[in-house]
């Protein structure tokens, strides 16, 4: 597992800097942009930002498996995990 998150780690710098690109586009810092290039850079946006997600879950399950996480543990009654 240490292994895959540091390729997780290794992934984060190259996706922060595309979603700065993308941003930027978005923005039209860059240049006007027409509904086409606007809909794929949307696009784009979200999926960098599920990536993200799924990153930075990666990230926080690796630091609970090396027992590197503060976790609050307590009993709960299981209706209130069904809500």
């Amino acid at each position: 597992m240490q292994r895959s998150i540091e390729h997780s780690h290794q992934l984060l710098t190259p996706l922060t800097s595309l979603r700065l690109s993308i941003y930027l586009f978005l923005e039209e810092r860059i240049g006007s942009l027409n509904s086409k290039q606007a809909e794929l850079l949307l696009a784009a946006s979200e999926e960098s930002e599920r990536l993200s997600h799924i990153l930075d879950d990666l990230l926080d399950l690796n630091r609970i498996e090396s027992g590197k996480a503060n976790l609050n543990i307590y009993p709960v009654a299981p209706f209130r995990l069904a809500k």
